[in-house]
Order: structure tokens, then sequence, then C-alpha cells
């Protein structure tokens, strides 16, 4: 529960301390006076996001903090799965700044906001007026059923099976498309793998053959020009060749006389040899060079077919051509294994289809067991808050075999008339705003009674009832508030009186601004208060006596 609540520059709040006790506590005070605000800040610890409202009066750093009693509620699963460490004692702080960052800790530990909300709602529950719409919606009327029948973990973790199934359809759908893609482009890429495969091209191909064709295509010219050099080298009279023997011959007598002259002999012999030797490696380059019109032919239709693949495949050169001949091998394997595959995920989605039948069923019939029950139990508490001739139902429809939502294989549905001879009609056809009202806090009642939430928060949600009627609220509430903690905003004195505790909320001036506070009511200033609730600011006698009674009664 819900043991203390710090707030500091909050809207018109500069600092605030709400402590709260066991049973009912009742909160009254002004209009304006900031009844609004100090649950609006108790919102923001609960995860809801910081509005315009946290921008303080004082232009200083929003801090809510809340620390909760959690003892007792069976928590710890909920604490280990959220990875937080579990304390009897638990401190909830947002911190926001002036831009408007926000800052989330549990025990002061930082956590995301998701995490937040997913804890504080195991901890607190907050019923205001416009939240009475969120009672037509389907999945408070499952929730609530679900929580009577004690099977809301079994239905939050069929939302998650039926979650997965949604995913493994989507997959077995995305490969039944790709089969049917790929089975349509499969004779198409055989066609270019077998083109690929039987061009055998390899890396480096295209340059080595270029170069053979420009010797091919030049075969003439280098005869003539190698000839030439063989025979000035070698051949002819006075080569070159001759003309180095003839001056290493020269050398040969004196190249004893100095080191230089035996370097200058022995440079003219190497030049010798290096004469004969290139002659005749010219005299091979004309026997390598003949002119080949086969060769030349068949080394052109081969560079023009690795162009054309090239330009068919948006290549630039052998190397991208390789790895497109790679892709679309890798294609045409993936046609081979995606019926594999797709068998595969068809077992398992039928394996999923089954499991979800077999727990949608289990939780089906836990739902209709207790609906009987529910009916009897709303209609005897709305008997009780005059509502006499109220029929109160509740439908279960069965969808069809195979659909489900994410709470099962049902439709629930609330029904309700509040006249005899009536048929009952959905809550937003027919209920005005008192009777959503009553019917708010019974389904409340009901939910909390099946659950462990320690904190239920209501803000008036006795909006539209008076008299007798609000007396029995009241009544309902304080009995509610024997097995939780409850904090009621309140307008009516009838509900007022019942509580076990009373706060007031009231505006002070603080440095100049006008500040929201809040103070316990002591016995004799709860008096005063009801009989202002009842009369307005200057109560005579018999409003304070007719509060001494409401308070008495």
């Amino acid at each position: 529960m819900l043991k203390e609540l710090r707030i500091r520059n909050f809207a018109l709040i500069r600092e605030l301390t709400f402590v709260p006790g066991k049973g009912l506590n009742i909160i009254t005070g002004e209009t304006g006076a900031g009844k609004s605000i100090l649950l609006d800040a108790l919102s923001l610890i609960l995860g809801e996001r910081g509005g315009i409202r946290t921008q303080s009066e004082f232009g200083e750093k929003c801090i809510v903090e809340g620390l909760f009693d959690v003892a007792g509620y069976d928590l710890e699963k909920a604490f280990a799965e959220l990875d937080i460490d579990y304390s009897d004692e638990v401190i909830i702080r947002r911190e926001i700044n002036p831009a408007g960052k926000s800052r989330t800790f549990i025990n002061d530990s930082p956590v995301q906001l998701a995490v937040l909300r997913s804890l504080s709602g195991r901890l607190v529950n907050i019923h205001s007026q416009h939240e009475n719409t969120a009672l037509n919606t389907s999945e408070f009327q499952t929730g609530l059923v679900d929580a009577f029948a004690g099977i809301t973990e079994q239905s939050n973790k069929f939302g998650q099976l039926y979650r997965q199934h949604l995913k493994k359809l989507h997959a077995l759908d995305a490969l039944k498309q790709s089969q049917s893609r790929l089975i349509k482009e499969k004779d198409y890429l055989e066609f270019l793998s077998n083109e690929l495969d039987v061009a055998g091209f390899k890396s480096g191909e295209e340059e080595e053959m270029e170069k053979q064709l420009a010797v091919l295509s030049n075969a003439d010219e280098i005869d003539t020009q190698a000839a030439y050099v063989a025979e000035k080298l070698y051949g002819e009279e006075q080569s070159i060749s001759d003309q180095v023997t003839e001056l290493k011959n020269r050398i040969k007598p004196i190249s004893n006389l100095s080191a230089a002259l035996e370097t200058a002999y022995n440079r003219l012999s190497q030049l010798a040899i290096e004469a004969k030797d290139l002659s005749r490696e010219m005299e091979a380059l004309r026997s390598a060079s003949n002119a080949d019109p086969a060769k030349l032919n068949h080394l052109n239709e081969r560079l023009q077919l690795l162009q054309t693949l090239k330009r068919k495949h948006g290549a630039n050169d052998l190397d991208e051509l390789e790895k497109i001949f790679g892709d679309i091998s890798s294609q045409l394997l993936e046609i081979g294994n995606i019926d594999e595959e797709l068998e595969r995920t068809e077992l398992d989605v039928v394996k999923s289809a089954a499991g979800l039948a077999s727990e949608a069923s289990k939780i089906s019939k836990a739902r209709k067991k207790v609906i009987p029950l529910i009916e009897k139990k709303i209609s005897g508490m709305l008997e009780d808050l005059e509502l006499k001739q109220a029929e109160f139902t509740i439908s279960a429809e069965q969808m069809p075999e195979g659909h489900y939502n994410e709470a099962g294989s049902d439709t629930i549905r609330f029904y309700f008339t509040a006249n005899a001879g009536m048929p009952p009609q959905p809550l937003n056809k027919v209920a005005s705003g008192g009777e959503l009202s009553r019917l708010a806090l019974c389904f409340k009642s009901v939910i909390a009674e099946n659950s462990s939430l320690p904190t239920l928060i209501f803000d008036e949600i006795d909006t539209g009832v008076s008299g007798e009627v609000a007396h029995k609220i009241g009544l309902m509430m304080h009995q509610l508030g024997k097995g939780h903690q409850v904090i009621a905003v309140t307008h009516l004195p009838q509900v007022a009186s019942k509580g076990d505790q009373h706060f007031f909320i009231y505006k002070s001036d603080i440095e100049g601004k006008v500040s929201t506070s809040i103070k316990k009511l002591t016995p004799e200033e709860r008096i005063i208060e009801v009989a202002k609730i009842l009369s307005g600011n200057n109560p005579g006698d018999n409003a304070l006596a007719n509060a001494k009674e409401l308070l008495m009664g």
C-alpha cells in the first residue's frame, strides 16, 4: 500500500507530503484547490508521461516520490520478472527537469518507464470519471471475468502465445510468398546459372587474353622488328656482337694492368653474351608471334562473350560476375531448401494452433463457470446501491473455430438495464452517469476482492448520485477498505463521513505564489469539513449536527 507520497515543484505544489493510512482515506477540498493535481502527481510515479502540469510555478525540478509497503502481496515473482531486487518497501521516484527531461528510479536504481508501468500496475489502480468509458471495453470486461475466475495470469500467458502464433503465421505466409516467387524465377535462374557455368571464366582471364590478343594482332610488325634487332645484334657482318668481341679482345692483353681494365674486360665479355642471348630471344619471339588467325578469332570471341555476360549482369569485372554467379547458385539452393523449411514451419504452426485451442478451451470453461456467480454478485451489489430493478448479464460468445483474440476464443460483453421489463443492452447504450459510477464501483470491488492489488484510488466515482445512494457507496468503499487501501476523492458528505482518515486539500501562499497543500483532519475538523460540504463555508448548528450524525453513523 502507499505509505507516503512526497511532491515537490509540481504545478501549483511547492512541497507536499501525503501519508495515507490503511482502510478508506477520504480527500476533500474546495473546487480548484488541487485535488486533481495530487492525483496527477501520483500518476507520474505510476508511469504516466509528464504533461504540461509538470511545469512548476516555482521553476525548479519536479520530484514525485512514493513509498510503498508491498509485504504480503506476493510480488516477489513480478519483481524477478522485471529484474528488480525485491524488498518489502519500495521507493518509486520520478524527476522531471524544467526542460521536460524525465528520469525514473525504483529503490534508487534507474529504470525504463515501461518497467515502472509494469510494476505500478501491481501496486495501484486509479479510477477517474473519464475512465468510466473503459467499462465498455472488451479488455476491461474480460479482465474482470478473468480476475474473478483467478485466471488472469493464464489469460496473459495465452496473449503471449497468441502473439507468438501470429508471428509464426506471418513467417509461414512470407515463406509461401518466397516459394511462389522463387518457383517462378527457377527456370530463368537455372538458365543464367548454366550460361555462367558453361562460360567457365576465372579471375584475371580478361587481362591475360588481352595481352595475347595484342601480340597476335601485331604479329607482322613484331616479326619485322624482331628480325631486324636479331640481325643487328648477331647475324650480319660487323654486328653488335662482333664489335663487342673486337673491343673485348683489344682490352684482354692489358686487363691485368689495373682493376679498372679488368672490370672493363669483364663487362665487355658480358655484353657479348647478352647480345647473343638477346638475339636468340628475338628469334624466339618471331616464332611465337607467327600469325594465327584461328587463335586470334577464338580470343576475340571469348572476350566478346565475357563482355556480353558482364553487361547482362551489370558487372564491372569478372570478380563481380563471379559473385553474381554465387548469388544465383545460392538462390537456386534456397529454392531447393524452402520446401523443407516450409514443411517445418507448417508443422510448427499446426502445433501452435493446437496449443492455442487447448488453452483457449480451458480459459473459456473457467469463464463460463464463474459468469453466473459474477452476475449474481454484481446484481446484489447494485441492489445494495439502490438499483433494485437493475439486471446485469454477461455473454461469452465463442469465436469461430480457429479464431482467437489475445484473451482467448471468447468475446465477453456486459449487458445492463436499470428498469424492469427492459431487455439488458450494452452499457454504453443504457447506463446513465450515476449508474455507470455505481457499476464502476461494483466492478472495481469485484476485481479488488479477487486480486492482491494493494491500493485503489477513486476520483469522484460518486458523481451523479446523492442521498441514500451516496450513503451506500460510502459504506461499500469502507467495506472495500477492510481488505485494501482505498483513497477516494469525493464531494459528497455521505461518502466523506465513511472514511477511516480524512484529508483536506487547500491553497496557501508560499513565497508570494499560490501553492496546494494537504493536511489530515482531526475529529473536530472533520465535523466542520463535512458540515461545509453539507451547507457551505459557514455551517450552522443544524449542519454541524447533521455532520456529527453522519460521522457517527
